[in-house]
């Protein structure tokens, strides 16, 4: 993809998520995945306030859990609930990761 058609992109976007935001008056909730090795970068952060100034609830998670140290899963986890509230850590390669995602998705739905 060349930079020119990225950037047509990303207006597309820009311009086209706060219209879907503000007319889906059925959505309840959004979930915002971000790498755990490098959780809330500027585009998330954006994309987290834009989801509060519409008032949905927002579920943080960071993805990637098998590919750092217990540790750091729970530095991540730490940071970003201090700063952000709350967040999950998720790896697919876990089937305890993959049904606490279920649990929250099914209560954020039922919010």
């Amino acid at each position: 993809m060349g930079i020119q058609r990225y950037r047509n992109l990303k207006k597309d976007w820009a311009r086209e998520l706060p219209k879907y935001f503000s007319l889906r008056q059925s959505l309840r909730g959004a979930i915002l995945f971000t790498d755990i090795r490098n959780p809330m970068r500027e585009l998330d952060i954006t994309m987290y306030e834009m989801l509060l100034s519409y008032n949905l609830p927002t579920l943080i998670v960071l993805t990637k859990k098998d590919k750092v140290s217990i540790e750091e899963v729970k530095t991540a986890e730490k940071d970003i609930n201090h700063v952000f509230g709350s967040c999950i850590s998720f790896s697919i390669k876990e089937g305890v990761s993959v049904e606490k995602l279920v649990k929250e998705i099914n209560e954020l739905l039922s919010s």
